[in-house]
């Protein structure tokens, strides 16, 4: 038996698995490098793109990203990376805790620049994202509208 992987896959079979009846929900942190491994300590990102492309092809891959001070300003490469790797995207999660990295936390021009961001992401991806997404996008603006 292989060694499994942060996926939870066997790396020896998980080629070899028929997996297309199966949803496969993975939790990231943000795109590139820098972002993606600050999020996820001792993450890589290469190995994550990689692992996306070989379990696309077995599965159907769903990525939730948890929002919060640290990827806030980088949503819409994450939305590009979705879109241009044909993945589900889920935006509903907004940290809460620990408080140091939530958006509610945000300094007040901190906070209306992201509010900014946001809408033109809900503007400009309004032909390109489903009516879910789009409307977790406007509930991080409400979330931050709400927290002060």
């Amino acid at each position: 038996m292989g060694a499994i992987d942060e996926w939870g896959f066997n790396k020896t079979t998980a080629s070899n698995t028929k997996l297309a009846k199966f949803f496969i929900i993975k939790s990231w942190g943000g795109r590139g490098a820098g972002v993606f491994e600050s999020i996820r300590a001792g993450a890589e990102w290469e190995t994550f793109v990689n692992n996306i492309e070989r379990i696309r092809s077995l599965a159907k891959l769903s990525l939730f990203v948890t929002i919060q001070r640290d990827n806030i300003f980088t949503l819409g490469d994450v939305i590009d990376f979705a879109i241009d790797n044909r993945l589900n995207l889920s935006l509903s999660n907004i940290l809460i805790n620990p408080d140091e990295l939530s958006i509610s936390r945000l300094p007040v021009r901190e906070k209306r620049r992201a509010i900014e961001y946001v809408c033109a992401l809900v503007s400009d991806y309004q032909s390109k994202l489903g009516l879910e997404t789009l409307d977790e996008l406007k509930r991080v603006v409400g979330f931050l509208e709400s927290s002060g």
